[in-house]
């Protein structure tokens, strides 16, 4: 027999762990295909493209202006993207725009950039490789030593002995004091990885969220206060080498504001990003010889904004599709569940329970599921006094308090 507080926590359970695994069966079995679209913008008819399966082959994309386009008329329409196949065919323009235009310099001005929403909020060990960043053998190669940013120092572990290198630890710890810096850190940000073309180690925000750039060089300390104002409050900092050296990387601030972080001394480089959504929506950013592409992407829109080589924003698209709660399966989901329980989120890398989508239309089941449970009551000659608790969970808590009191029935309770 189960006493009415044991009763109860087992309830708690079965409600958390229906939330969590009912919808997730239901959308296994009524999830829809959703096809979303991917949007680029094409120099040469100076018009944004969208790339969605329609079920029609002869259609590959669509210009903002409704007119279609073939497979291999696309090829043309984007040329940076296609240049290796339009190299190949001998059908690569010289000129687009009046620019003349050279493998070379396609090459070194493409690049590709992606942060998703749990990039940002992500776990991270407090220990770093710091690259020595122009290797004698012109090759990248992981140090001995990892550092970190202790109370007061700049400290270097060898991981062969798992002891301090005080010397390393000594002389980049004076120089980062000798620029300002006030320990500790805020926060280190960096790109970790042989596979770049070069090092330009570490960006670290201080106690005053002032931010230092430091790098070693011939194994001695670089370190230099950058000037990026510290009103503004980095979230995180994405570091990208690249041959071009435009850009350090590009900030993402508390409140959603996006920066590049030029390689003109440091300056800060305000991207367009009124609607954007850290915890919702994906940056990316698509460059060429002469534009940039900055699109934020969320689970039912794409915000497209190209901006000139002078960062002037030139033109803008924004196109949308229904998300799976505003399909059939969807709407039916937010009848049947007054909410959703998930150990994993898009927004972080971190598992945690994040509650989501309350639906109060749930409430007509509820009503329905407490009328039968009241029903079934009566009919076990079970009295409101002993029932009313559970009449209470089923209103509140739906299919998911249906199911915990029949299976922990209050007749079970002394």
């Amino acid at each position: 027999m189960l006493s009415k507080l044991s009763r109860i926590f087992l309830i708690i359970i079965v409600i958390f762990i229906a939330a969590i695994y009912l919808p997730h069966f239901y959308w296994m079995a009524a999830s829809p295909k959703i096809y979303k679209p991917s949007v680029y913008y094409s120099p040469v008819l100076k018009k944004f493209l969208s790339f969605k399966y329609d079920g029609n082959p002869n259609v590959f994309c669509r210009d903002s202006d409704g007119r279609t386009y073939t497979r291999r008329q696309t090829d043309k329409l984007l040329p940076f993207i296609n240049y290796r196949l339009l190299a190949a065919k001998s059908a690569m323009p010289d000129t687009i725009n009046g620019t003349p235009i050279t493998l070379e310099e396609v090459r070194l001005n493409n690049f590709l950039l992606r942060t998703r929403p749990h990039q940002i909020d992500a776990p991270q060990i407090p220990l770093y490789p710091l690259f020595e960043s122009r290797p004698e053998r012109l090759q990248l190669e992981i140090p001995q030593c990892f550092f970190r940013i202790t109370g007061d120092k700049m400290e270097f572990i060898n991981t062969a002995t798992n002891k301090q290198d005080k010397e390393l630890t000594d002389i980049f710890t004076k120089a980062l004091s000798a620029q300002g810096f006030a320990f500790p850190a805020k926060g280190v940000y960096g790109n970790p990885t042989t596979r770049k073309a070069f090092d330009e180690g570490y960006f670290i925000v201080d106690s005053n969220y002032f931010v230092y750039h430091v790098k070693m060089i011939k194994g001695k300390p670089f370190c230099v206060k950058t000037g990026i104002p510290n009103n503004i409050r980095i979230n995180k900092f994405i570091v990208k080498e690249m041959m071009l050296k435009e850009f350090y990387g590009y900030i993402i601030t508390d409140d959603n504001q996006v920066f590049f972080v030029m390689y003109d001394n440091y300056r800060l480089q305000k991207i367009p990003s009124d609607s954007y959504d850290q915890k919702r929506d994906h940056i990316f950013i698509v460059g060429n010889l002469l534009y940039r592409t900055v699109s934020y992407i969320s689970t039912n829109s794409i915000r497209s904004i190209v901006l000139n080589r002078k960062y002037e924003q030139v033109d803008s698209y924004e196109t949308k599709w229904k998300d799976k709660y505003q399909l059939l399966p969807g709407v039916i989901a937010s009848y049947i569940f007054p909410f959703v329980i998930s150990t994993e989120d898009r927004s972080s890398y971190y598992n945690n329970i994040f509650i989501k989508h309350f639906s109060i239309k749930a409430i007509y089941l509820n009503i329905v599921l407490l009328i039968f449970l009241l029903f079934y009551y009566k009919k076990t000659d079970i009295s409101f006094k002993k029932s009313w608790l559970d009449a209470l969970i089923v209103l509140v808590f739906g299919l998911y308090g249906f199911i915990a009191v029949l299976i922990f029935k209050t007749e079970d309770v002394e």
